[in-house]
């Protein structure tokens, strides 16, 4: 298992992602979470991320409140404040930055704060859950290496 502290951002996490004006409507919204199968969608200013929108944020902000469902801007539902990473994080980072923030998602940025993907608390847990399923096995196979009985040994005293 690598050093926590050398565990930046894989390749996969920097994937594409659905972003969405931040001036779009609460129906815009809605029908691209529909459409891409996701649950939240990044919000832009100038294409760079700026906030959160998730199903909960429309369930709870529009359709509670009964608010219009064709009327901008979406991102007053939303989280307005949002901080990214850069590509180049440590997960570790990402991790501190999530709990700090109760977030499960985080935009992942370029060095010029364009938005290339997004990791997730999710994406966390199976990279975590693989590194400790290797440090399961290795300690597994040496609980079954010391388990072992110890190979005879002749020597002068009679021992086998």
């Amino acid at each position: 298992m690598a050093d926590a502290r050398s565990m930046t951002i894989p390749d996969e996490f920097r994937r594409e992602v659905l972003s969405l004006d931040w001036t779009a409507t609460p129906i815009e919204a809605a029908n691209m979470m529909k459409d891409g199968g996701v649950g939240a969608l990044v919000l832009t200013v100038d294409g760079r991320p700026r906030g959160m929108l998730t199903d909960r944020d429309l369930a709870l902000g529009v359709l509670a409140e009964d608010e219009p469902l064709d009327r901008g801007p979406v991102g007053r539902y939303g989280t307005g404040t949002l901080e990214a990473v850069p590509e180049t994080a440590d997960l570790v980072d990402v991790v501190q930055l999530m709990r700090s923030q109760l977030v499960r998602r985080v935009p992942v940025v370029d060095a010029a704060g364009a938005l290339v993907g997004i990791i997730t608390s999710d994406d966390l847990i199976a990279r975590f859950g693989d590194d400790l399923g290797a440090a399961v096995a290795a300690t597994r196979a040496g609980f079954d290496y010391e388990a072992a009985p110890p190979a005879p040994i002749n020597s002068v005293l009679g021992r086998e």
